[in-house]
């Protein structure tokens, strides 16, 4: 969302990663649609956690088969989740989610695990 913060991002992953026990150091990078590659939050974080932003297409992210099924993301972005099709999208061809996306206490981030082989 364009008005995320730092706090919310780093919340919700660290949320994510402790959930699913996967060590931060394990995530080779942040996945988002290309519109958001730039915003200021997620480049803070990537600096602040050393963990690379890849910018994935709207043509890729519509190629995926997120699990979450949201009506604003549908409606925006052709996709059911941006953060499920942006962590598919960036893990290949045979990724997978780990579990669905959660969302920040504010509601202002979301974020999604997929694992596979990082293009």
């Amino acid at each position: 969302r364009k008005n995320v913060n730092f706090e919310s991002l780093l919340e919700v992953f660290k949320t994510l990663c402790a959930r699913h026990k996967i060590a931060q150091d394990d995530v080779r990078c942040f996945a988002t649609h290309l519109d958001k590659a730039q915003n200021e939050a997620l480049l803070s974080l990537s600096q602040h956690l050393n963990i690379s932003i890849v910018a994935i297409s709207q043509i890729e992210i519509e190629q995926q088969n997120p699990k979450s099924q949201l009506d604003l993301s549908l409606k925006h972005f052709k996709t059911g989740s941006v953060s499920e099709a942006a962590a598919l999208a960036a893990t290949g061809e045979n990724s997978e989610l780990i579990g669905c996306r959660i969302t920040s206490r504010d509601g202002l981030a979301t974020c999604a695990l997929a694992r596979g082989e990082i293009i």
